[in-house]
């Protein structure tokens, strides 16, 4: 293993973040909108019948928890009257032609976001290898959507199996496949076994530098919630639109720098530790 050298790679992320001649903002512009933005409007027209089970859910909890807390807190708290509750009301809920039309858009829509965030990261994948692209370059991967979605969904089960556990394994396989989504976008040709298994060899004695990575972000994760948040607020006193409206604009005024700041910077850190793997130097040059 070889200590990366975060600031430099963090420096680089940012120097062409803030070069107006790299197109990179308005690329990142373009992708919030054509995402978070959009899904903001969706969720303004339409409910997720998800979050309607989640609300009913945490409804019933906190009903169940007021009577314990109210009868002295005697015994076990038995909450299986709640999900019981949840479970009716779903089958309810999503047996309906109406909602299974919603519940269907809305998994569309989450499909579609997964794949437009490889999208965004192949462009920066290439940006930083020196080429400039226009915001099409985001659907040049559409070709590749079926592979995409399913290795994303993979990691993500994959990831929930580590939580079960303990939140150490969570960790240490999100981190383990932290890299999958550029490696696949470099040999779009591999099986998905085989790039999680590379995303695995070139993670591996990197972990820990890769959290602290994501970890040096954390301030302007808060300041992008501190500022969506608190337009949000402000614009509750009149209507919920006008609250979202405010809410969106304040969170694309933060996210349009710290959104490829971050993304420019793991790009950084997957080609150093790639160009610091013998093996997959190799195969790169074979790809080629």
């Amino acid at each position: 293993m070889i200590y990366l050298n975060r600031e430099r790679l963090k420096f680089a992320a940012k120097k062409q973040v803030l070069d107006r001649t790299s197109g990179v903002m308005l690329v990142s512009l373009i992708y919030i909108l054509l995402t978070d933005t959009l899904s903001t409007a969706v969720n303004l027209v339409m409910t997720n019948p998800i979050t309607l089970i989640q609300n009913q859910l945490m409804s019933s909890m906190n009903s169940l928890m007021n009577q314990y807390q109210a009868s002295g807190g005697a015994g076990d708290l038995d909450l299986t009257p709640a999900y019981s509750a949840m479970f009716s009301y779903a089958r309810q809920l999503l047996f309906t032609p109406k909602q299974e039309i919603v519940l269907f858009l809305f998994l569309l829509l989450y499909l579609y976001t997964i794949v437009m965030s490889y999208g965004y990261s192949d462009w920066a994948m290439r940006t930083v290898r020196g080429e400039r692209l226009s915001w099409t370059s985001l659907f040049d991967h559409l070709w590749l959507a079926g592979k995409l979605i399913v290795l994303e969904l993979l990691t993500l089960v994959l990831t929930s199996v580590g939580l079960v556990f303990f939140v150490l394994p969570g960790l240490y396989f999100y981190y383990s496949f932290r890299l999958a989504r550029y490696v696949l976008l470099d040999r779009p040709d591999r099986s998905i076994i085989h790039v999680l298994r590379l995303s695995m060899r070139l993670s591996q004695g990197y972990k820990r530098q890769l959290f602290a990575m994501d970890l040096s972000f954390i301030g302007w994760v808060i300041l992008n919630a501190f500022a969506l948040n608190a337009a949000y607020t402000a614009g509750a006193a009149v209507n919920v639109f006008v609250a979202t409206l405010l809410g969106e604009l304040a969170y694309l005024a933060v996210a349009v720098f710290v959104l490829p700041y971050r993304e420019l910077t793991a790009v950084n850190y997957y080609e150093a530790m790639r160009s610091k793997d013998l093996s997959m130097s190799k195969e790169a040059t074979t790809h080629s």
